[in-house]
């Protein structure tokens, strides 16, 4: 990739994560109490019954509710349920956020939908400005599902990845984000002929 496009895509999450740096310190924790609730909350004999895929829909519907919780008097911040069962938060028209279990790479996983293919590539879905952001707002869970490993926003497709720091950190947040290999025919000597 380009100089130009690295200094694109750094701008770009500098100003996105500064949008939601005054948020950050109350939205960090919301994972770490989902998970918190289900471990407490639900008896032994109800979390062996549950798979992988109902723990992390849980531990969503969990965060999405602390997000309620924290945020819902806060000015400019609109909770949508969408067609499809879309839930998300949408921060005075310019940020839309999607709390999501992640892997380790940050990215998140889905039935492919024809709304989740919107979602990730920022096209038009009924309901959302269009000039608004998307984000997950992600946190990725230990392999025993007793901790989590860490809070991010991803910016989908691959673009950028912000890990949040605790509350008590200096800095509010860091970028993350994998080095990329070159694209194919980038970066290699010409044939000679």
């Amino acid at each position: 990739m380009s100089d130009d496009f690295h200094d694109e895509l750094n701008k770009d999450q500098s100003e996105i994560m500064g949008l939601l740096e005054p948020y950050l310190a109350r939205m960090q924790p919301l994972p770490h109490e989902a998970l918190n609730f289900y471990l407490k909350d639900y008896t032994p004999a109800a979390r062996a019954e549950l798979t992988d895929s109902a723990v992390a829909n849980d531990l969503r519907c969990h965060t999405w509710h602390g997000l309620k919780r924290t945020f819902a008097e806060e000015p400019g911040f609109h909770f949508l349920k969408l067609k499809g069962n879309l839930e998300v938060l949408n921060i005075r028209d310019q940020l839309i956020l999607r709390p999501k279990k992640v892997n380790s790479y940050g990215r998140h996983r889905n039935h492919a939908s024809d709304q989740q293919y919107a979602y990730d590539n920022q096209l038009p879905i009924p309901g959302l400005p269009r000039e608004a952001q998307r984000l997950i707002f992600g946190y990725e869970i230990d392999p025993a599902y007793s901790s989590i490993v860490r809070v991010i926003f991803r910016r989908p497709k691959g673009r950028w990845i912000a890990q949040v720091n605790e509350p008590a950190a200096e800095k509010r947040w860091t970028d993350i984000t994998p080095a990329e290999l070159p694209l194919h025919g980038e970066g290699r000597a010409k044939k000679r002929g």
